[in-house]
């Protein structure tokens, strides 16, 4: 272990992290300056950037009062950090909790303003003939069934298509396969034979 008891002077120390932050050391000195700079007692301004850009953290406390300074304010970050979890964990609940209000509160006054019926009697329809409104209800809700019908069949149909599309291609991957098995063995046979 090299000895450190012959630290550079502050000005020399400056003079090394200018030099690593403009990217004129080697990186054999940027080491021996990261080495350097981890057992420094020296603080503050480019030596400190340096240290935080080096990712170093101090071997050596530079008095037993910085030592005890740096423990208390551990000690106050790690209560900080707690408090601070706990605070962003009951602010979570707390939006949480009115958002489940707000949701429950829109749902009752949505289903208040606009009640749904599940009795196609009870429905409304309006139907419109060349921009014109069916006045008559019976007329209005047969002619809507009608078209609902149209559509349900037209929807059934394209299930069916659908549905005989993937049975043909089915088919049509098991040809492909059964000829690329076939294929493989007459190849076999080939290399064995050959």
């Amino acid at each position: 272990m090299k000895d450190f008891n012959n630290i550079a002077k502050r000005n020399e120390l400056e003079e090394l992290c200018r030099l690593f932050i403009d990217g004129r050391l080697s990186v054999e000195e940027e080491n021996d300056l990261a080495l350097v700079l981890s057992y420094s007692q020296e603080r503050g301004g480019i030596i400190d950037e340096t240290i935080f850009l080096l990712g170093l953290e101090r071997i050596v406390k530079a008095d037993k009062a910085t030592a005890a300074e740096d423990e208390k304010s551990a000690s106050a970050s790690a209560r900080r950090h707690k408090n601070g979890m706990a605070w962003t964990l009951a602010r979570i609940l707390k939006v949480s909790a009115c958002a489940a209000v707000v949701m429950v509160l829109v749902s009752v006054v949505w289903n208040m303003a606009f009640p749904t019926s599940s009795s196609p009697e009870e429905n409304k329809y309006a139907v419109f003939i060349e921009g014109k409104e069916v006045s008559d209800k019976a007329t209005a809700r047969r002619i809507a069934q009608e078209e609902y019908e149209k559509s349900m069949r037209f929807l059934a149909e394209m299930t069916r298509l659908e549905d005989a599309t993937i049975k043909e291609i089915s088919k049509m991957n098991e040809i492909y396969d059964k000829a690329m098995s076939e294929s493989k063995k007459a190849l076999e046979n080939n290399n064995i034979n050959g």
